[in-house]
């Protein structure tokens, strides 16, 4: 068993089925991750300044592999209140 490489965070307002390919234009890169996570490790990752909200959150690798992507855990937080008002889903 190894760690998770090299990892992307995406946010989109489209649900994202299980299985298919994410389309380009339904989503925006919140972080990247360069490094490994050593199994059983945790690490934090903060979207930019200017990352648009979005509903759903995408955990994709950015290598290209064959390898499954295995997560326990994945924990969301906003970082300030949003407007609603401004922000249609």
């Amino acid at each position: 068993m190894r760690g998770l490489n090299n990892f992307e965070v995406l946010l989109s307002n489209k649900f994202p089925a299980v299985g298919s390919l994410v389309e380009a234009d339904s989503y925006w890169l919140c972080a990247r991750y360069q490094g490994q996570v050593s199994v059983g490790g945790n690490i934090t990752v903060s979207c930019g300044a200017r990352c648009l909200p979005g509903r759903y959150v995408i955990v994709r690798s950015s290598n290209t592999t064959s390898e499954r992507l295995c997560i326990a855990e994945v924990a969301v937080y906003a970082s300030m209140q949003l407007d609603p008002r401004l922000y249609y889903y």
